[in-house]
């Protein structure tokens, strides 16, 4: 039986942050679900879809692909796209049986509780402090990230989806590559790319670190200014947080406490009132660290949105207790989950392991296009855009004069540093 669907009655919401792609793809997989499309429905044709619809061919094919992926439809030669004979089983919770008004279920003993370090709800994931202002860079983004998806589409489905290039559950074998590259471009040398992992956003990254090695009766200290998502991330564990007083450049540090399993920093937000935290301060806080024997989490996910970068803390690492943490901007990649870990390789297979147990893994049409953006050096000149569009009018240094001891709206300086005139 082959029943032929004319149309899909797909009611697009374009106010939505949630990309035409994943709307179309939501929409197939719960009528697939929800018995409205059964096995063997042969679909529109891309061009026809989109034609009804009212959009491009590019949304249609990322939604098809998709859901191919996950099981739910299969392409026959002659027939075009169809719903698979046997579809994913979604969980239902079947409605007990009722006999003249009362349950026939028998009781049930309560199920056990949760982890107390194990939060009720996914904390909300910082992404990006300001969206850009400009909506002409915004579909500027959007279209460039749209033409890398289309092209990975193209990739996975000639060469195949797992022998394109060489990749596991940890991430795609060439987008470690250019991601080891990119992060040695802040430090002494990149990476080995057997050390990146390729995580579903920052916050999975930082989740599994957390739970690595946070716990009950562990300690973590977390410098200030960190985003209130991680922290809450990272309380869910039930391991006591210590707030770090990184004033007069580090010496408030004072003598180390009795234990600290874990460090979370974010130079570029850690400072004195969010500015970039100075070159002499991640000295001192690796120095302490050390002392401690206590392994740090760089968060850099806002060091592409700064022009004032300053050095890195794996770049001081001497020892192999750093794990970078980044993410790629989300209007850089709309619609995608896309993070990184850089592990050093003492302890990379603690990490490894509870990534893989997590089960949060990006899509390999995702990553392909990510790596295909950063290899083309379309990501540098979006995110010098992203930058631009996000910089204040009055950041500029011709906006208003300097005086001693002040600093124009919109500028960062590190602590310690004072703007002045020159003559």
């Amino acid at each position: 039986m082959d029943p032929m669907s004319p149309s899909l009655p797909i009611d697009l919401d374009r106010s939505s942050a949630l990309p035409l792609y994943r709307q179309i793809e939501h929409w197939i997989r719960h009528a697939i679900d929800g018995g409205r499309l059964p096995p063997g429905t042969r679909l529109p044709g891309v061009r026809t879809l989109a034609r009804d619809l009212g959009v491009s061919v590019v949304p249609v094919i990322n939604a098809y692909e998709q859901l191919g992926a996950e099981g739910y439809l299969e392409t026959r030669v002659g027939l075009g796209t169809m719903v698979v004979q046997e579809p994913p089983t979604p969980m239902r919770r079947p409605a007990p049986a009722r006999v003249d008004g009362a349950s026939t279920a028998r009781p049930r003993p309560d199920l056990p509780a949760a982890n107390r370090w194990v939060p009720d709800r996914p904390p909300r994931s910082p992404g990006s402090r300001e969206p850009p202002t400009d909506r002409h860079v915004a579909r500027l983004l959007a279209r460039s990230w749209s033409r890398h998806l289309h092209r990975a589409r193209r990739t996975t489905e000639t060469t195949g989806r797992r022998a394109a290039r060489e990749t596991d559950d940890l991430g795609l074998g060439w987008l470690r590559t250019m991601l080891a590259l990119r992060v040695g471009l802040s430090r002494l040398d990149a990476p080995d790319p057997d050390d990146v992992i390729v995580t579903a956003g920052a916050q999975a990254g930082l989740a599994a670190v957390a739970r690595t090695w946070l716990g009950p009766e562990r300690t973590c200290a977390v410098a200030p200014g960190y985003p209130a998502a991680g922290r809450a991330a990272l309380e869910a564990t039930g391991a006591r947080l210590l707030d770090l007083d990184l004033g007069d450049e580090g010496r408030r540090l004072g003598p180390a406490p009795d234990r600290v399993d874990l460090v979370v920093v974010a130079p570029a937000l850690a400072g004195p009132n969010g500015l970039l935290l100075a070159a002499v301060t991640r000295r001192r806080l690796m120095d302490w660290a050390a002392r401690l024997g206590a392994i740090v989490v760089e968060d850099d996910r806002e060091r592409d949105l700064r022009a004032d970068r300053g050095p890195t803390l794996g770049a001081m690492d001497q020892d192999g207790r750093v794990i970078g943490l980044g993410s790629i901007p989300a209007d850089l990649v709309p619609g995608a989950a896309l993070g990184y870990l850089v592990v050093p390789p003492r302890l990379y297979g603690p990490v490894a392991a509870m990534v893989l147990a997590g089960g949060q893994t990006p899509g390999l049409v995702e990553q392909e296009a990510l790596a295909s953006m950063l290899e083309s050096g379309d990501f540098e000149r979006d995110l010098r855009r992203l930058r631009d569009a996000r910089r204040p009018a009055s950041a500029s240094p011709t906006a208003a004069p300097l005086v001693p001891g002040s600093r124009p709206a919109g500028w960062t300086a590190s602590p310690g540093m004072r703007l002045r005139n020159r003559p």
